[in-house]
């Protein structure tokens, strides 16, 4: 999958037999997958049930620590969901409506950056309901540096 990934939007082709492997047991396997569905990004439709899955679900198996961080193999399957999703927003022919609401079950993840990066992809939707979403995650999200007196507080 990573060598049609780097092919891009024309090995769109192969989408449905990259899909697969989002039910592969092994995380690496299924990052993979979704670089590989972020880079072709176009007509992704039939991963978005598997896509919203993995968003949605806790895998036991990903939940050990990866890195100094503190970040599991799920927060990176996550991640690469979410671009996935953001990326697929640049092609008409991928189903804004189930994005839309992917990334708006994403803006409730434990990761900052998976919410993140659904705050992003909400914005470029633009639709009312999905702007009511992102504002309302960095609504929660925002404060007051104004007590600060000078200093930098983050």
């Amino acid at each position: 999958s990573f060598s049609l990934g780097e092919i891009g939007p024309s090995a769109n082709v192969s989408v449905p037999q990259i899909s697969i492997l989002l039910e592969h047991k092994l995380q690496q396997v299924v990052r993979q997958a979704l670089d590989a569905l972020g880079t072709i990004s176009m007509d992704i439709n039939i991963a978005l049930p598997r896509i919203k899955y993995l968003m949605s679900s806790n895998n036991p198996a990903w939940q050990g620590s990866q890195v100094g961080r503190g970040w599991t193999a799920e927060d990176g399957v996550r991640l690469s969901a979410a671009q996935a999703l953001v990326n697929a927003l640049a092609y008409p022919i991928n189903d804004v409506k189930i994005i839309e609401e992917i990334l708006i079950l994403a803006l409730k993840d434990s990761n900052g950056y998976v919410a993140a990066l659904a705050c992003e992809g909400l914005t470029r939707i633009n639709s009312e309901q999905s702007v009511r979403a992102a504002l309302g995650y960095l609504q929660r999200r925002r404060w007051d540096d104004s007590l600060a007196v000078g200093r930098r507080v983050y």
